[in-house]
């Protein structure tokens, strides 16, 4: 059964009776809380009547659990088996038509086997996205990081897989573990602090160190041949461009600061990506509730982050609290073909910008985006 509460959970009402035994998960879509997903056990028919193996299914709902809807997904029980349950589910906070599943087979003598599906398109079709996990002998949870959602954990009956390519490959972190039998996982808003829950008690595994003061650069890189500019706070991002020199981005020694975490003056920044002026393509930042939903609703943008990394939102005046330096947005004004943002802290770099035709964008006579911590 389904049931679903209006008044934050002083009351509840039966939405549905699904065919299953028990619900194993349940996910909610974060842009459309109309659109849910739900994980049940459900027995398949013996020919002679008696009760057979178990298998995992997936329902959807698109209208707040009024309807369901059975999805091709199904992760049978070999014969042998008792049966097998999907454990968890996950959605993708940048792109909800992202849905992970997570399913165990178990026998009289505990897990046999475990992995995990993706489907791309909202569950209509579902692939294995387990490479890496072929030994893992169930997998029970999956936490995505919400500032980079294509990294994400796995909770497992053999420790923590974790994979920075949505679930394209995976490898094992479990340095520290005194048990291996993970049973739920989480990661902070941030990305740096994931825990586990394990049969020998909670741990937490630190997934980059943040500065003494608190704070974590923001680096920016340029392409050239592009004219175009880009930032990121994300360590997987910054590793990868430093080390690889990912086709033709380099740093141009300009940073500044972000908060590690949320901050009681601070706000989410929403990280946006467009491919609609291939080849060239451009990224979009704002930390401003407006903004991130103007660029959502234009079918250009694709949301890729919600809190890509926290930082200060300047007064009406532009001015910034002390402690804090402005961090000032200039737009190309289409140069190129395509759009791009920079966003610097440094006056002269502003100035000659501006030279070179790009607009100022932001609060105050000196147009500032961003407050950044020293």
């Amino acid at each position: 059964m389904v049931f679903k509460s209006i008044d934050g959970g002083l009351s509840w009402e039966m939405r549905s009776r699904l065919p299953g035994f028990y619900v194993y998960a349940l996910a909610i879509d974060p842009t459309n809380p109309d659109v849910a997903y739900v994980a049940q056990e459900v027995a398949i028919p013996s020919p002679t009547g008696r009760p057979g193996p178990e298998t995992g299914k997936i329902f959807k709902s698109t209208d707040g659990g009024g309807q369901w809807r059975e999805l091709p997904i199904s992760v049978a029980a070999p014969a042998a088996i008792t049966f097998a349950a999907i454990t968890s589910l996950a959605i993708d906070p940048a792109t909800p038509s992202i849905v992970y599943a997570t399913y165990t087979s178990y026998s009289n003598v505990g897990a046999h086997d475990g992995g995990v599906f993706k489907s791309i398109d909202g569950g209509e079709t579902w692939f294995a996205a387990q490479n890496g996990l072929s030994d893992t002998k169930g997998v029970s949870a999956l936490a995505i990081d919400p500032s980079a959602p294509a990294r994400i954990y796995a909770a497992t009956h053999r420790g923590v897989f974790r994979s920075t390519d949505a679930a394209a490959s995976w490898t094992s972190i479990n340095s520290g573990l005194t048990s291996l039998n993970v049973w739920s996982i989480a990661i902070d808003r941030s990305g740096s602090i994931l825990r586990a829950a394990t049969a020998a008690g909670l741990f937490e595994y630190q997934v980059f160190e943040p500065s003494p003061s608190g704070t974590v650069p923001v680096i920016e890189y340029s392409y050239a041949a592009f004219d175009h500019y880009f930032i990121t706070s994300n360590p997987d991002e910054i590793r990868k461009l430093d080390s690889e020199g990912s086709a033709g981005w380099v740093r141009t020694a300009f940073q500044f600061n972000a908060y590690a975490a949320p901050k009681e003056n601070s706000a989410p920044v929403c990280r946006f990506f467009s491919a609609a002026f291939a080849p060239k393509s451009s990224h979009f930042y704002t930390p401003f509730a407006a903004e991130c939903a103007i660029r959502q609703a234009d079918p250009a943008w694709t949301l890729e982050s919600t809190d890509a990394f926290d930082i200060a939102v300047p007064a009406a005046d532009g001015s910034c609290a002390a402690g804090l330096t402005p961090v000032y947005r200039l737009y190309n004004n289409g140069q190129g073909g395509a759009p791009n943002h920079r966003y610097t802290t440094d006056l002269t770099v502003r100035a000659q910008m501006i030279a070179q035709g790009w607009v100022p964008e932001g609060l105050g006579p000196n147009a500032v985006e961003m407050c950044s911590p020293l």
